[in-house]
């Protein structure tokens, strides 16, 4: 109620436009206040896809984690070397992708700003290993992962199609940052006794790969994505002294994806629900 908070001295301020901002608005409202608090709202993000081509995209995947335990080496490399078939995992998440820049001879945008969300299960076990060590160490993980990324990603349209061509194959590259959180647990196997206590860990990570779509009509695709993640820790597997503490713990991830555009027109009933939703000042 306007009236009430202008009794109890409270004042809203809607920011239009927050960049670049007018210096003058903001001094003129914060006179005579003693705080100041600053709301953000998502409701941006879906206010700007309003104009923007959104590209929604769900995955699903195998995963493999390449950290100190398995591997074929007696001090992992934490890389595709280490990647034990039998140690696959699962992944799901979803891609919310704003289409930007350079358009192709479809309309289709080429440069894509990619918010990235992933749950993984990911494992690994040394006694899978080939390496007589780690079968007697006898280390056993699995890690529950939630990470959240933003990326860059490049796409790649075919220039050379006939104009009613509405079929083709879109290579990609990305990359970006994130970070995750990490929640492992060890369990003992063999004849070494496990004697760190890691715990839950969060941390910065570097993705990146490539991509292969295929376009099939105007909004929909379908495609695949090898997903490599760089860590910044090397406790997201829960072992790291009794292991090998120099090298980070990376995963790789496998993306089964299928994408549709969700245009101002066809997606007007969703803005409009998330619009309603946003508060109002």
């Amino acid at each position: 109620n306007e009236d009430v908070a202008n009794q109890i001295g409270i004042k809203f301020l809607k920011i239009a436009m927050p960049w670049p901002l007018e210096e003058t608005i903001i001094e003129k409202f914060s006179e005579n206040l003693e705080k100041i608090i600053k709301s953000l709202s998502f409701c941006l993000i879906f206010t700007l896809a309003q104009g923007q081509n959104l590209r929604v995209r769900p995955n699903i995947g195998p995963s493999a984690l390449l950290g100190d335990l398995g591997g074929n080496f007696e001090q992992a490399k934490n890389n595709i070397l280490d990647y034990d078939l039998k140690s696959t995992g699962v992944h799901a998440g979803v891609d919310f992708m704003f289409g930007f820049g350079q358009k192709s001879r479809f309309s289709q945008p080429n440069n894509y700003l990619v918010f990235g969300t992933n749950f993984s299960l990911l494992r690994a076990s040394d006694l899978e290993s080939e390496n007589e060590l780690k079968i007697d160490r006898g280390f056993e993980c699995n890690v529950i992962c939630v990470e959240a990324n933003v990326l860059f990603e490049k796409q790649f349209s075919p220039q050379n199609l006939r104009s009613n061509s509405k079929n083709y194959f879109i290579p990609s590259i990305f990359f970006g940052t994130g970070v995750n959180y990490s929640s492992p647990s060890v369990k003992e196997k063999g004849n070494t006794t496990y004697t760190e206590n890691i715990g839950s860990t969060a941390s910065l990570q570097f993705p990146f790969g490539i991509g292969l779509a295929y376009q099939l009509g105007n909004k929909q695709r379908v495609g695949l994505q090898l997903y490599s993640v760089k860590s910044t820790s090397d406790l997201v597997d829960g072992v790291s002294n009794q292991g090998n503490p120099n090298n980070f713990d990376n995963h790789i991830l496998l993306k089964i994806n299928y994408s549709a555009i969700l245009e101002k027109g066809s997606g007007r009933s969703f803005f409009h629900f998330i619009k309603s939703a946003c508060p109002k000042f």
